[in-house]
């Protein structure tokens, strides 16, 4: 199985971001829960996470990328997650809300 496109959103915010009611802390917890759950399942070949823009009122808290386009920690933890490390980098801390 392929899990495409899959990630935190709020669709309820009226399309004001500051109405979003997930936070990076969230969002970076949920991550750390499931991707090593996802690594360790031989009947999932891959997955995507869906990388909503930072400046996104819907999927604020999912995007792999600040407005500089530098990783958010979301982006950091995601990138150090592999086959070999199903765990990633568990030191990585979420980023302070915005």
């Amino acid at each position: 199985m392929l899990i495409t496109e899959f990630g935190i959103a709020d669709w309820n915010t009226g399309g004001d971001i500051r109405k979003h009611r997930h936070t990076p802390a969230q969002v970076l917890a949920f991550m750390k829960e499931i991707l090593p759950w996802m690594e360790r399942q031989d009947w999932i070949l891959g997955y995507a996470w869906f990388p909503f823009r930072i400046d996104s009122p819907h999927g604020t808290s999912s995007a792999l990328f600040d407005a500089d386009d530098n990783l958010t920690a979301l982006g950091l933890y995601y990138r150090s997650v592999t086959p070999e490390n199903p765990d990633g980098d568990p030191t990585i801390k979420p980023d302070p809300p915005r």
